[in-house]
C-alpha cells in the first residue's frame, strides 16, 4: 500500500527559512513570498500531484522492490529553501510540474533510506560506486530510478532533459547523472536490488 502524501504549508519552518534568508545579503535580493502566495502554490502543487500520485508511488515501490515505511509522508512547503527528504521540505518557487519532479526525487530518497526491509543503502552504494564522493553515491540510484519514472511511467523525455540540465550547476549531481547515462538506469537498478 502506498503512503498518503500530505502537501502542506510548513509555517514553523517557513518562519525559520524567511529569517535565515533575511540574514544573507545575496539570497535576500530575491523576494520572499507571502504566506498567501505560498498557499496558492500549494493548491497548484496538490492538483498537479493528484494526477500522477498513484502511478508514481506504485512505480517507485515496484521498480525497487521496496515499500515505504511510513503510512503518511508530510511534505512541507516553504517560501524558499533547498529541498530535503527528511523532513520533506520543498520551496514554493517551482512551477507545478517541477514541484512534482522534485517531490519524486525526494520520495525516492525517502524509500531508499526508510523502507520496510530496513535496507542499509550506505554500504551498498559504497560498494557500487567505489571512489565516488558521498553526494554522488547518494544520487546515482535516485537519478536512475527517476530516469525510469520519466521514460517509462510519465513518458516525458523533456522533463528528464530539464532535470539533467538543472543538475549541470552542481558538480556532484552532474557526475551522478553522467554515471547513470554511462551505465544505464536499468542496469544500476538491477545491480542495487541484487544486494538484498
Amino acid at each position: 500500500m502506498s503512503p498518503e502524501i500530505r502537501i502542506r504549508y510548513g509555517w514553523h519552518l517557513d518562519e525559520l527559512f524567511r529569517h535565515f534568508i533575511e540574514l544573507d545579503p545575496e539570497i535576500r535580493k530575491k523576494r520572499y513570498p507571502s504566506r498567501e502566495e505560498i498557499e496558492v502554490k500549494i493548491k497548484d502543487y496538490r492538483n498537479a500531484w493528484e494526477k500522477i500520485e498513484n502511478k508514481i508511488l506504485t512505480a517507485i515501490s515496484d521498480v525497487l522492490k521496496l515499500k515505504f515505511y511510513q503510512e503518511v509522508i508530510d511534505v512541507y512547503i516553504v517560501g524558499r529553501s533547498r529541498s530535503f527528504s527528511d523532513p520533506m521540505i520543498i520551496s514554493s518557487h517551482f512551477a507545478a510540474d517541477e514541484f512534482c519532479d522534485i517531490l519524486v526525487h525526494e520520495l525516492i530518497h525517502r524509500i531508499l533510506t526508510d523502507n520496510t526491509k530496513n535496507v542499509d543503502v550506505g554500504p551498498i552504494w559504497s560498494e557500487m560506486f567505489k571512489g565516488e564522493l558521498r553526494l554522488v553515491r547518494n544520487h546515482v540510484l535516485v537519478h536512475a530510478v527517476h530516469e525510469y519514472i520519466y521514460r517509462e511511467i510519465l513518458k516525458d523525455d523533456a522533463r528528464l532533459e530539464r532535470d539533467i540540465n538543472n543538475a549541470n550547476e552542481f558538480p556532484e549531481y552532474k557526475r551522478s547523472w553522467d554515471i547513470v547515462k554511462k551505465k544505464g538506469y536499468h542496469k544500476i537498478i538491477k545491480s542495487f536490488k541484487s544486494y538484498f
